[in-house]
């Protein structure tokens, strides 16, 4: 899965997460850590965030209320977290093609 689409009162909407758009939410505050704790804010943090990438200018009550307005929230939570896996796996894996080298100097 690389993204998600939804229809929401006639528009369509791709929610998906990029390298940039996971260090925004996070600064947004996300911190899936606490999502037992703060499940709802942890949800609607995760959506918002997902908007980024392909509706930067989305209003956040906007993006809140589509979010809110989706059946079956556990799955979507799921595949939320899903797709905002897909940039962290990436960087994990080293998957930048210019492949800069490094080594430690002591």
């Amino acid at each position: 899965m690389k993204s998600i689409k939804i229809s929401y009162e006639g528009k369509s909407y791709e929610l998906t997460f990029t390298r940039k758009t996971v260090m925004q939410t996070e600064k947004l505050g996300l911190n899936l850590d606490k999502a037992e704790e703060t499940p709802i804010t942890t949800v609607l943090t995760l959506g918002y965030g997902a908007f980024l990438a392909k509706q930067p200018n989305i209003d956040r009550e906007l993006a809140e209320d589509i979010i809110l307005s989706c059946e079956d929230q556990s799955g979507l939570f799921e595949a939320l977290i899903n797709l905002y896996a897909i940039p962290l796996n990436a960087l994990a894996e080293n998957s930048n093609t210019k492949n800069a080298k490094w080594e430690a100097v002591i």
